[in-house]
This record gives C-alpha cells, sequence and structure tokens, in this order.
C-alpha cells in the first residue's frame, strides 16, 4: 500500500469493491462463458488477480443498512474497464445497479485513502471494518438516525440507562441532584416479558446532595428536589455522588471494545450537559458505549414524518418546524401522557424520558403507568445539620416542592416529621 492520503469521501460515488469484482464475474459469465480462456480472464480468476490492477480504496459505512465496507471509486472503476478495452479489444460491462450499487456514505470530510494492489493489503483493511462500523453506529445513533436506533430497540439485547442532572443556576459546578432510570431489555426479554411494562421493569433511583437540599435552589428553572414520584429519594454528600454513579454505569455495562457495541445505550432528553457534568466528575464511560438524545432521536423522526401528523401543532398554536425541538413535557403530551408528576427533579425527569423513549419505539404496546391522585402521610427522620434520612432520605412534597407548615419539629436534635401531603405519584 502507498502513503496514505486524505480524501473527501463526497467528492465521487464509492462501491464496494468485492462487489465490483463480484459482480463483473458473474456477468462475464452470463454473456461469456469461456472468458477464462482470455488474456484478459486473468483479472477475473481470483480476488487476488482482480486486485494486482491497483486499487484505491477507502473504508466506510453505509447510511442504508450500518454496515462498512471497502470501497473503491467509480472512476477507478471506469479505468480498469478502460484498461481491458484498449490492451485486450474486450469491452467490459459498464457499472450499474447489476454490477455493484453505490454505498450512501455516513461519514463526512476527509478520509484515509489507501491504494492496495494484492489480498494481503485488502485483508489488512477488512480486519478493521468492525472498528470503523462501530464508530460509524455512534456518530449515527448521536445524530438520531432513526433506522439506526431502531435496530437498537429491536434487537432486544440492550441496556437503556436515562440520566438526569440538576445543577445550580448561579454556579453550575455544584450539582443538586441526580436521577436515573433503566430498562434492562436482555433480561427482560429471556424472562418473556416484551415489550417492557414500565410499571414493573423499570429500575430507578434518585439521589440529592445533602450539602445544598435545603440552601440552593434555581431561580429561572426551579428544581424540585423533594418531588421524587417513583420510590424514595437518597441523601448523599456530594463526594460520594460520583462514586454513586460510577458503580450504575459499571453494573449495566458490558466490556469495553473498539469493535463490539456495548450493552449500555446511555440516554437523555438534551444529554449533552449531562455528558459534560459526568466528564467533569471524571466518570469513566466505555468508549464503546452509544450516547442517545431523546430530542433529536424525536426531532428526525419528525423530519421523515415518522411522528404521524405533519406540520404538528404545538402548544402555542404555531406550526412545529423541522428543526424545533421539544421540551420534555411537550414531547410526553404529543405522545398522549398527562405530566402529573412535578418535572425538574432529576429522578422523574430520568424516568419520564425513559418512558417518552419507549412511547417514540412502540406508541401502541406500551402501557403508561396509571397516575392517581394520592394523600400521604411519610414520615422522614432527618439529622439536623446533615440532610439524611433514618430511610434513605424518602421526602414527598406537594408538586410545588414546598413543605407544609407542620413539617419540622425539634426534639432531641433530631428533626422529625409527619406532614399529611397531597401529592401526584404513580401507582409503582
Amino acid at each position: 500500500m502507498y502513503n496514505r492520503r486524505l480524501v473527501d469521501v463526497r467528492d465521487g460515488s464509492l462501491y464496494d469493491l468485492h462487489s465490483v469484482y463480484a459482480g463483473y464475474v458473474l456477468r462475464v459469465t452470463a454473456s461469456y462463458a469461456l472468458w477464462h480462456e482470455q488474456p484478459w480472464g486473468n483479472y477475473l480468476k481470483s480476488f487476488s488477480e482482480f486486485l494486482s490492477f491497483g486499487w484505491p480504496v477507502v473504508t466506510v459505512t453505509s447510511s442504508a443498512t450500518g454496515k462498512s465496507h471497502v470501497a473503491t471509486w467509480d472512476e477507478r472503476i471506469v479505468a480498469f474497464r478502460e484498461m481491458i478495452t484498449r490492451r485486450y479489444g474486450y469491452s467490459f460491462p459498464r457499472i450499474n445497479d447489476s454490477v455493484a450499487v453505490p454505498v450512501p456514505v455516513v461519514e463526512v470530510g476527509q478520509q484515509t485513502e489507501r491504494k492496495i494492489f494484492n489480498i494481503e493489503n485488502y485483508n489488512q483493511l477488512h480486519a478493521t471494518l468492525a472498528r470503523v462500523q462501530l464508530a460509524a453506529m455512534k456518530t449515527r445513533v448521536e445524530n438520531g438516525v432513526p433506522e439506526a436506533i431502531r435496530e437498537l430497540w429491536d434487537a432486544k439485547d440492550k441496556t437503556f440507562l436515562s440520566i438526569d442532572f440538576e445543577w445550580s443556576e448561579q454556579d453550575p459546578s455544584l450539582i443538586l441532584e441526580w436521577g436515573f432510570a433503566y430498562m434492562r431489555c436482555s433480561f427482560l426479554n429471556l424472562k418473556g416479558v416484551w415489550p417492557p411494562v414500565p410499571e414493573n421493569n423499570y429500575g430507578e433511583g434518585h439521589i440529592v446532595v445533602s450539602e445544598y437540599a435545603d440552601e440552593v435552589r434555581n431561580k429561572y428553572r426551579p428544581n424540585y428536589p423533594w418531588t421524587y414520584a417513583f420510590g424514595e429519594s437518597s441523601v448523599s454528600p456530594r463526594h460520594n455522588l460520583p462514586t454513586i454513579i460510577q458503580a450504575i454505569i459499571n453494573s449495566l455495562a458490558s466490556p469495553d471494545s473498539d469493535t463490539v457495541v456495548n450493552d449500555l445505550v446511555l440516554v437523555a432528553h438534551g444529554v449533552y450537559g449531562d455528558l459534560q457534568k459526568l466528564e467533569e466528575m471524571n466518570i469513566d464511560i466505555p468508549s464503546n458505549v452509544l450516547v442517545l438524545d431523546i430530542a433529536t432521536y424525536e426531532k428526525q423522526l419528525y423530519r421523515s414524518g415518522q411522528r404521524g401528523i405533519k406540520p404538528m401543532k404545538l402548544a402555542d398554536g404555531r406550526a412545529r418546524r423541522d428543526h424545533d425541538m421539544l421540551k420534555l413535557e411537550t414531547l410526553l403530551g404529543t405522545l398522549g401522557v398527562d405530566v402529573r408528576c412535578q418535572l425538574h427533579n432529576a429522578g422523574n425527569d430520568a424516568y419520564m424520558g425513559l418512558l417518552a423513549l419507549q412511547l417514540l419505539f412502540d406508541p401502541d404496546n406500551t402501557v403508561v403507568p396509571q397516575q392517581r391522585r394520592k394523600q400521604a402521610k411519610q414520615k422522614a427522620v432527618k439529622s439536623a445539620g446533615r440532610g439524611q434520612s433514618s430511610h434513605g432520605g424518602a421526602v414527598q412534597c406537594a408538586p410545588s416542592g414546598r413543605r407544609s407548615p407542620e413539617y419540622l419539629t425539634h426534639r432531641t436534635g433530631v428533626l422529625i416529621a409527619e406532614p399529611a401531603i397531597d401529592i401526584w405519584e404513580y401507582d409503582l
């Protein structure tokens, strides 16, 4: 192989090189059975002989199939035909869909081109295709390509982990809450449960950072740390949060690999802010984990006409434009979900984000959890000054996030609460 050079893969049509060889062998055999007796027939007797012409190639991935290819340019195929005609007087068939079809490439911009002359060169490149395919799959999922993301659901072997952070508006380095929800599709499918039933088959959790629980509240987009509707909140010191998050990810992810997609798919609505927080906390995420932004995926579904009526009418009466990304509450509304838990609580956002994703995958068979209005009495015991509860820090409040006046009673250094509070929650 000659020295590498960078080329723009959008500058011409690319064809899978082995498919070109196979197409010529089959076409020529159908029209000229004695081709192997001709001097030009040597180029078709083996793939290695075909490669001896010298082929500039790039490794690319098809946006139609997700498969990776060692591909060559249409002008090089023309040059091969012209060489056969000039040297041997035989006209090879023109390149068309009976010989090979062009590869619609995922990659954009410049890629590395190499020139190969033998089967050893080809095999070296072919061995890298799994790596190329993984990189392209990550790009397609991050870009919200519906076909690529749909494959993840249909495979029934992925774990979707939905996450959400709430942080301080004044100091974004202060993490106030973290929430997560997950569905282990492979595990559920093996148990004969498909599709997952959210109220029975989701795992979930919500952590409130004790140092800021009652000290830091956001003004412009208020957070509601005490309104988690899907279980008991845990209260944890900030220095423990990275350890907890890392353990959750480690427990759900498969080993890192540069050729195989991870079992774990990381999900969020507006995922890039959450990814930044994970990076700031030095959370180790395997390089083969796919990252799925629910808002981007839904937007691509809408743009491609897969969300039903188009244009969609927004709440303010405007017709939705193709590039509009919906807020989580708006998205859930378009899916027929009456959101009656308090959003901007990290645990609720993570759970409802996962529910929204499943409804985008399978709206007809996904059972939305029943909601009920409930008068609840909850006893919470918090160590004074530390923000830790005697039973995991579960404190449920009205949707406003405000505690009732009778909340706190001081008794021998311990704060005891037994408020009657009117809450909206899922009946789980």
